[in-house]
């Protein structure tokens, strides 16, 4: 069997409260402007969508919002949430993924990045260690 060699490009610590996995990301709406800083964002495993928000942040990506006929609806515990959603592009160190932002029609939010961005990058979550990492193929590290 064949293996994969990977090389850390930057690790961020967990949450100290919730021992969360985070990672640092760099947001922009569709108008190409970038949010006013990088957020260390908690990583959640088990939200499917790419990145949501604060409802109180969504107001910078409206400009690139979908029509409601686009929006996502979400099985939670308590009921159905549906999602206000706007296109937007998240950087990291790693990568810029072309993606949305998403935010509940109905209720606060938070700030978590789901599967729709882990599915685009190499995270090591380190539980032991409480880091989360963004990695690089070995290769890919060395310019081979």
């Amino acid at each position: 069997m064949a293996g994969r060699f990977f090389a850390t490009v930057n690790c961020y610590p967990h949450d100290t409260g919730a021992n969360q996995p985070r990672l640092r990301i760099r947001l922009f709406n569709v108008a190409k402007e970038q949010w006013p800083e990088d957020l260390i964002v908690p990583i959640d495993t088990g939200f499917s969508g790419a990145v949501m928000l604060p409802s109180s942040s969504y107001d910078f990506f409206m400009i690139g919002e979908l029509p409601r006929k686009l929006w996502k609806d979400y099985r939670t515990m308590t009921g159905p949430l549906q999602m206000r959603v706007a296109r937007a592009l998240v950087e990291t160190e790693q990568a810029s993924i072309e993606t949305i932002v998403e935010t509940p029609l109905a209720g606060a939010g938070k700030l978590l990045i789901g599967r729709a961005i882990l599915k685009d990058l190499a995270v090591l979550l380190d539980g032991p260690a409480k880091l989360s990492c963004l990695m690089k193929p070995h290769d890919e590290a060395h310019g081979d």
